[in-house]
């Protein structure tokens, strides 16, 4: 059973333990976001991976509408990724909107531990990640 672990104005965060899944979901309203929202966005996704150790991580930019300050990919990699292969996580996958450019082939980002996947359709994400 799927629970919700957190939510704000821009998004929720939710656990499925039988999964050993957590998964954010961005709002609309992310139009209206600033980048300390967002950074407090994923300081959370960060703080609750590593309470509940999930294997797997999930976020769904299919209402995504908020551009990152140029530094932030580089905080993300410093301050984030690190929290994410403490935490064990196995996989990462984004949910991207279905007219986002073909993503490519999952693959470790810069200072992590796990490959991240990017993936226009939620049936080809879940296949990926039910994969060994």
């Amino acid at each position: 059973m799927t629970t919700e672990l957190d939510r704000d104005d821009f998004g929720r965060i939710t656990h499925d333990p039988s999964a050993r899944r957590l998964e954010l979901e961005w709002f609309e309203s992310t139009e209206r976001m600033a980048d300390q929202d967002f950074r407090r966005s994923l300081e959370r996704l960060a703080e609750l991976s590593e309470e509940h150790r999930p294997r797997h991580v999930m976020i769904d930019v299919t209402r995504f509408a908020f551009s990152p300050n140029p530094d932030t990919a580089q905080w993300r990699q410093d301050e984030i990724i690190p929290r994410y292969n403490a935490a064990g996580i196995e996989k990462f996958a984004f949910l991207l909107p279905p007219s986002a450019p073909s993503p490519g082939e999952p693959a470790p980002e810069p200072t992590a531990d796990f490959p991240t996947g990017w993936f226009l359709a939620r049936a080809a994400l879940e296949e990926w990640l039910q994969q060994p």
